[in-house]
């Protein structure tokens, strides 16, 4: 893929996290936003998921504050970002942060 497909692939997909996160905390308990490139996701107690975008190696990099860090790379017969063990990015997602608040997301 070359650098413009990167770079939408990633964007449609931080801005359609942000969006599903929007629309699910309908409690408000989360604080989420890209800037910069980078998305973050701040949960009540502060921890942060921090989301950010790897040029170079074409490749979605995920701070989790409770599992660690991922990369994810795009597997595009899947249509999905997963990681070498084979976790998908919205699972992941969806399942850490079901996991830490009252709300449980999908994504």
């Amino acid at each position: 893929m070359n650098k413009a497909e990167f770079h939408n692939l990633v964007d449609r997909e931080f801005n359609d996290l942000l969006t599903k996160l929007e629309e699910q905390d309908t409690d408000g308990i989360l604080d989420s936003d890209i800037l910069d490139e980078i998305l973050t996701i701040t949960l009540p107690d502060k921890k942060q998921y921090v989301i950010n975008k790897q040029s170079y190696t074409q490749q979605i990099w995920l701070s989790s504050p409770y599992s660690g860090a991922y990369h994810f790379d795009y597997d595009e017969s899947k249509n999905a970002w997963l990681a070498r063990k084979g976790e998908e990015l919205r699972q992941l997602l969806s399942k850490e942060l079901s996991k830490n608040s009252v709300t449980k997301f999908l994504f």
